[in-house]
């Protein structure tokens, strides 16, 4: 994250129920859609939290594809996979399967000091200007912008609203039954050397917030964020 950015996430908001933060999957859209949709919805800051930030079935997102064109439609790209992306460095934030198969452990993501700084940037930025958070997979309840920074921020008093490949908009809600640990984010491709998008797994991928949302729908029953409580990494 550039020291530009680091000086916004300095200026640390009150965070509140009227603070809202939109989530959005690329997907196998393209660059004009996505770009319709964002200012559908008057986006001013795309952050981009892929791991990698590339795909060999969508190059048209690749970093610097995706970085040229938003910024030519005057809005700011951020990038803060490093932070916020599912598969981080980090070897403690994996468990292990009898078979060694690595699964992210957003239990343990949770409580690291560079996930907290980078949620604290995103909900900086978000105080003054209207944020979206970018992964590559279109339905957020696969991927980990749903199940981690979703609840993460709900847990802060964020609204989060997840903008769907057609525009919809549905507010996050979560299932108490859904576990913590996931291997659901199609950023896998670029750390286990699986492309779910050349396999054909990758769904599709002035507004106010007073307009009709959907909510996100789930097979389990849903209970409201704020029945979520604080985990020790925000005490």
């Amino acid at each position: 994250m550039a020291a530009s950015e680091k000086a916004d996430s300095e200026k640390q908001p009150e965070s509140g129920a009227d603070q809202v933060i939109y989530t959005v999957g690329h997907s196998n859209h393209t660059m004009e859609h996505l770009i319709s949709i964002l200012k559908t919805h008057h986006i001013e800051v795309l952050i981009d939290i892929r791991t990698k930030p590339y795909s060999s079935y969508v190059s048209h997102f690749n970093r610097p594809n995706l970085e040229k064109a938003i910024i030519n439609e005057g809005i700011r790209y951020i990038f803060m996979g490093d932070e916020l992306g599912g598969y981080p460095k980090d070897t403690d934030c994996y468990v292990q399967d009898g078979s060694g198969k690595r699964t992210p452990d957003y239990k343990a993501m949770r409580g690291k000091d560079w996930f907290r700084e980078g949620l604290d940037a995103v909900i900086a930025i978000s105080k003054d200007k209207r944020v979206v958070l970018m992964c590559s997979e279109e339905d957020p309840n696969k991927c980990h912008r749903h199940h981690l920074l979703s609840k993460s921020l709900a847990e802060r008093g964020i609204k989060v609203i997840h903008i769907r490949g057609d525009g919809r908009l549905e507010e996050a809600c979560f299932c108490t039954s859904h576990s913590e640990v996931q291997s659901v984010d199609g950023e896998e491709e670029n750390l286990f050397g699986r492309d779910r998008n050349e396999q054909g797994n990758q769904s599709e991928c002035g507004d106010d917030h007073s307009e009709n949302i959907e909510k996100s729908s789930e097979d389990e029953k849903c209970e409201q964020l704020a029945l979520f409580p604080l985990g020790d990494g925000y005490r």
